[in-house]
Order: structure tokens, then sequence, then C-alpha cells
């Protein structure tokens, strides 16, 4: 029954289960322990993980987006200092037109 359940799983998540076929893993879901779906799903998972490979398209965009974030991150920190640097020269100037 594991191997019917697991053939018809991953048929499922292919969507290709005829309706005589949905009915029977459906009726399989409900007769397995909970543990035994979860393990059935968990190795899935796995094993689709160690499978799939990201396109080069897509690993360039994300390396361009962590890089586009972490600039954008970078010049709001500069933006600070120079905020700092202007505030202290502006207290500078006023302590020393305030001396006699």
């Amino acid at each position: 029954m594991a191997n019917t359940i697991d053939i018809l799983y991953q048929r499922y998540l292919r969507g290709e289960l005829s309706a005589e076929e949905l009915e029977e893993f459906r009726q399989l879901v409900a007769e397995t322990a909970d543990d035994d779906l979860w393990d059935l799903m968990c190795l899935d998972f796995v094993n689709a993980s160690e499978a799939t490979q990201m396109p080069f398209d897509a690993k360039q965009r994300v390396l361009e987006n962590i890089e586009r974030e972490t600039k954008t991150q970078r010049k709001s920190f500069k933006l600070r200092y120079v905020a700092a640097a202007i505030v202290l020269l502006f207290v500078m100037i006023g302590a020393t037109r305030g001396m006699p």
C-alpha cells in the first residue's frame, strides 16, 4: 500500500490523476496514519529539493536583487554619517561664534 500511495502522490503532484485514481488516492490518504503521510511528504520534499536546480537567469536576478538591496543599505548608512558630520559642523560653528 505504501508504494501505491507514493505513486499516486507523485502523479497527484504532477496533476496526472484520473477521477478514479484521485478517489483511490483520497481513500488511501484517509486510511494512512498521519506520521506515514508526513514521512511521505517530507521524503518527496527532500528529493525534489535535491533534484531541482535554479536556472542561471533566476540566479542572476536573485544576486542582482541582493546587490541592489545592499547598495541601498550602504547608501543610507553613508547618508547618516554625512548628516552627523553636518550637524557636528553646525555645532562647532555655533560654539566658535559664541566664544569671545
